[in-house]
């Protein structure tokens, strides 16, 4: 009796063994992200991983007149990145004295860039109206340059503008514009330009 429960129990312990075939398929995908970087380059003092540049004072120690002109000064922008840069905005920025902000005038030029054959003016007039942020439709490759150059001045001297208008070839020579009246004396202004871009 105790060998027949013994094979029975065998029996019913086999019963519940089933063969089961198992098999997995996988896809995979490798991705890698590029980077955006755009270094500045000109005359004057690097930092923020070059990304900042600080152009020297003028005026300190001695202070311009009721005409003067910075001359204007380049600024390259280079995309050491691995993705095309899209420069979407420009932002100018005005901080000090509001005479010396309200009687100035600038000058605003693109040098030769990617997207263009020749040099054209982007603004000539009072400073005042070039503060704020534009729309810039242009783009940096990689490896690729591009610039621009800032002048601001008063009274009648020579600008790399001229009498040139937006969106066309900048012709130095005298600019017309008012020199600076008393409610500009002895204020100091700083002007800064940020472009944004994307990728």
């Amino acid at each position: 009796m105790t060998g027949a429960l013994s094979v029975g129990g065998l029996g019913l312990v086999g019963m519940g063994t089933h063969a089961t075939f198992m098999q997995d398929t996988v896809s995979q995908q490798s991705i890698t992200s590029g980077t955006l970087d755009v270094t500045l380059s000109g005359s004057g003092v690097l930092s923020n991983n070059n990304q900042t540049l600080t152009l020297p004072a003028i005026g300190n120690p001695t202070p311009v007149g009721s005409t003067f002109t910075t001359g204007p000064t380049l600024i390259t922008m280079t995309n050491v990145g691995t993705l095309p840069a899209a420069e979407i905005t420009q932002t100018i920025a005005v901080s000090g004295g509001s005479g010396l902000a309200a009687q100035a005038y600038a000058c605003e030029t693109s040098f030769a860039g990617p997207n263009q054959t020749l040099p054209i003016v982007i603004y000539n007039g009072l400073l005042s109206g070039l503060v704020g942020t534009m729309s810039i439709n242009g783009s940096i490759p990689v490896s690729g340059t591009d610039g621009y150059s800032l002048e601001i001045f008063a009274g009648s001297v020579t600008t790399a503008c001229g009498t040139a208008t937006v969106g066309h070839p900048p012709v130095s020579g005298l600019s017309g514009a008012p020199s600076l009246t008393n409610t500009a004396e002895g204020q100091t202004i700083t002007v800064s330009n940020t472009v944004h871009y994307t990728a």
